[in-house]
């Protein structure tokens, strides 16, 4: 019977999402659908509460061509005169609710990748001519030249020395939706480098992107900790500050320690009673490596009617 159910449930997934065709025709949508830029297409999503999701900038930009409509029994999704900056996932779910609170129906949702092929526009266009891309060795780093046409040829190169950075199919990938992905990067993928796509035609070249590797901190980060005054009266207001400084895209983790911390649970000065002299300590740790302490001196003055 569990099988069954897990059986309706993948059904129910796949039939959320479909495309409206000419003359009230319908389609279900496989994992990529290829249109050429310059289509109007509409999609619908089954569900008296759906939420959609679709590439970001459509937001950004507050594209008037996008239109979204809840109806009774499914919402619709319209996109006017598509171009090849349209290229993305389109997704929807239904949302389960409850009072105030909502969550995602993992049952009920659908999703597609769509490429708005374009001759012109052999890489999805981006609002920068130069990115980016940092290199850490514990994750993979992607190059985001996405192409519009899905059947494009596509290499990646070192702008210097001037060289093609070969795919393996192991180490480098390249997927249409993504990019190129360094599943191993590693400080001899570092420098600037940038994409070229053939297809039918001359070839044509992506934006640069420029290829940080990020070492993993080997000691504890470098915290300092300021507050907006070493004396305040019980009712004042104050502000500590614990800053670190680290390397981009480390996570860093944080903890305090303060006067009464054990009874009220809460850093509120006002509910620290105490004339004598204090501090403020902040604890801060990257993940993989030791954890560096700072403190404030800081001191209550009791106010006497």
């Amino acid at each position: 019977m569990k099988e069954r159910e897990s059986v309706d449930s993948s059904l129910k997934s796949q039939s959320i999402l479909t495309q409206v065709m000419d003359k009230g025709h319908f389609q279900k949508l496989a994992a990529t659908l290829s249109l050429a830029a310059g289509q109007s297409i509409e999609l619908r999503c089954k569900g008296s509460n759906v939420t959609w999701n679709y590439p970001s900038y459509l937001d950004t930009f507050k594209d008037s061509r996008l239109s979204i409509k809840q109806l009774d029994r499914y919402s619709q999704l319209i996109l006017a005169n598509s171009t090849a900056a349209d290229t993305g996932e389109y997704s929807c779910w239904l949302q389960l609710c409850s009072g105030n609170k909502c969550r995602k129906d993992e049952t009920r949702t659908g999703s597609t990748y769509i490429f708005f092929t374009d001759k012109e526009e052999l890489f999805v266009p981006t609002p920068s001519y130069f990115e980016i891309v940092y290199l850490n060795p514990d994750k993979p780093a992607v190059i985001p030249c996405r192409v519009t046409t899905p059947s494009a040829k596509v290499t990646l190169h070192r702008e210097f020395p001037a060289e093609e950075i070969e795919t393996d199919g192991t180490d480098v990938i390249y997927d249409a939706k993504k990019g190129f992905v360094l599943q191993h990067p590693t400080s001899d993928h570092k420098g600037i480098v940038y994409c070229k796509a053939e297809s039918q035609g001359a070839p044509q070249i992506s934006i640069k992107y420029h290829l940080l590797y990020v070492e993993v901190p080997k000691g504890p980060p470098s915290a300092t900790i300021a507050v907006s005054s070493s004396r305040a009266g019980l009712s004042d207001r104050v502000h500590v500050i614990c800053t670190v400084l680290g390397e981009p895209d480390v996570d860093v983790n944080f903890s305090w320690q303060y006067p009464g911390q054990e009874v009220r649970g809460v850093c509120l000065p006002e509910m620290v009673c105490s004339s004598q002299g204090q501090h403020f300590e902040c604890s801060c740790q990257f993940r993989h490596a030791g954890r560096r302490r700072q403190h404030i001196p800081f001191q209550f003055q009791p106010v006497f009617p």
